[in-house]
């Protein structure tokens, strides 16, 4: 299997440029969400990268507390 070169953002970055495709392919594999989920995200609290976690850990959240009927 060949190694495909995928970069990174940049070392300290605090954004997520989601114009760059790479970029959201970056982000969306390393939270194990879809492309889409990342877009909806970012449209909801914005492109900061803590902020964008942290409403990722929330909506997890609550799914699966109304899941598990806790709501």
């Amino acid at each position: 299997m060949l190694d495909v070169y995928q970069p990174s953002p940049a070392a300290g970055s605090d954004r997520i440029n989601i114009v760059a495709i790479w970029e959201v392919n970056y982000w969306a594999t390393r939270w194990g969400i879809t492309p889409e989920q990342l877009f909806l995200a970012v449209a909801e609290v914005g492109d900061n990268v803590r902020e964008v976690q942290a409403y990722l850990a929330r909506t997890q959240r609550e799914a699966m507390q109304a899941l598990s009927g806790r709501c």
